[in-house]
């Protein structure tokens, strides 16, 4: 065998796996492409869809001229949902049922059960108020139910026990959600007795200020 021979048999075969290597990467690369421009796609929808809703037409604050204590109303609210919260992140389950209707306490046990058995803590921070609008009061012979619309921006993540590891979410940047929050009275006592997520979206980084 003559060396062109030899050269054939050992260059054309290490040709030819370098081809299909090639071709293989390609096609991962390709799919893994296609799939990134679907997804965007399908955000980008979302996105255009979720702009320039207007909420204040959605849920219109009642008449509150005959409520000389509508904005004490308003601040204990906010006051009794942050303090929820923080009870929440602090698996402070004892607060918890202070604050919440029986119905809502065991939500909030259940969500608390289901982060303790993946060693993970729900993280709520900087809660700061953009609006609050009172909806609805509605009365009988022994309660009171308030309807309240919420709409503020926080921190929320979720980050593993042991480590701090942020788990899901962003740490990063803060969220925009409006909830629907109903407040029971009777008597002496108030609870929050139900909690809707009615729109969240992620905001964008917040910049910091560059060292002078």
């Amino acid at each position: 065998m003559n060396i062109k021979d030899i050269i054939v048999q050992t260059i054309v075969p290490s040709i030819s796996l370098v081809l299909l290597i090639v071709i293989f990467i390609y096609v991962i690369l390709k799919k893994a492409t296609d799939n990134i421009k679907q997804e965007n796609k399908e955000v980008k929808k979302i996105t255009e869809n979720s702009i320039n809703i207007d909420t204040s037409i959605i849920y219109k604050e009642m008449d509150l001229s005959k409520i000389k204590e509508a904005d004490n109303i308003k601040t204990t609210l906010f006051e009794m949902y942050k303090e929820l919260i923080k009870a929440y992140t602090n698996f402070d389950k004892k607060k918890i049922e202070t604050l919440t209707s029986k119905t809502l306490y065991n939500h909030y046990l259940e969500l608390l059960n289901n982060l303790e058995e993946k060693d993970e803590a729900e993280v709520y921070k900087n809660i700061t108020l953009n609006d609050i609008r009172i909806l609805s009061i509605r009365k009988n012979k022994t309660s009171a139910t308030i309807k309240f619309y919420l709409n503020i921006n926080c921190y929320n993540y979720k980050v593993d026990k042991k480590t701090k590891t942020t788990m899901r979410g962003f740490d990063d940047r803060k969220i925009n959600q409006e909830l629907l929050i109903f407040l029971v009275k009777k008597e002496e006592q108030c609870v929050i007795n139900k909690i809707v997520k009615i729109g969240q979206k992620t905001l964008q980084k917040e910049k910091k200020n560059k060292k002078r």
